[in-house]
């Protein structure tokens, strides 16, 4: 079976052999994978024997639209809604890489309630005049917060580079993991 391209135009792409029509090919360091593929068992991340599959939804927006956001916010929340491509696969992870991927969407989770938190307690401890450098302040402590977390994690997670209407394109998966799936799958 020839190579996906994510380039082509649609229709362009001939039909799997399998069955389910189910087809991985790699891209350089990228995986790309029909959406809710049967992946093996094979953790991506570290390789290792799978233990646990995690359904993860990947979210695409092109980039252009977050260039259109500092123009409006509105209009540019509005174009992503209705641009943003979605796709879900059964990722196949072993008990450690399952466990990192679990504490750090804890600590995102924690690191975006710092807003709130920071905000109640600036409004606490400060005065009526202060109000504006309050919010300034604690919005700017939770961005913080989350960008830092955010970056202290940017390994653990897959990152999608790409989602269309056929298939998912992955960075950040572990090059033997992606040779396996490529395998399972041609």
């Amino acid at each position: 079976m020839p190579a996906y391209n994510p380039y082509a135009p649609p229709g362009a792409i001939e039909p799997s052999a399998r069955r389910d029509g189910a087809f991985a090919s790699e891209l350089g360091n990228a995986l790309i994978v029909s959406k809710e593929a049967p992946l093996p068992d094979v953790c991506v991340k570290c390789a290792a024997p799978s233990t646990t599959r995690r359904k993860q939804q990947f979210v695409y927006t092109p980039p252009w639209v977050f260039a259109l956001m500092i123009f409006s916010l509105l209009i540019g929340a509005i174009v992503a809604m209705i641009v943003q491509k979605r796709g879900t696969l059964h990722l196949p992870l072993c008990e450690s890489c399952a466990r990192r991927w679990r504490h750090a969407n804890l600590q995102m989770l924690l690191a975006a309630l710092a807003i709130p938190v920071f905000l109640i307690f600036g409004v606490m401890i400060g005065s009526a005049s202060d109000a504006g450098i309050i919010v300034a302040v604690a919005i700017g402590l939770g961005l913080v917060a989350l960008v830092a977390v955010a970056i202290v994690h940017r390994d653990t997670r897959l990152q999608a580079k790409k989602v269309d209407n056929v298939a998912i394109t992955l960075l950040k998966v572990h090059a033997d993991a992606r040779r396996a799936i490529v395998a399972a799958l041609s």
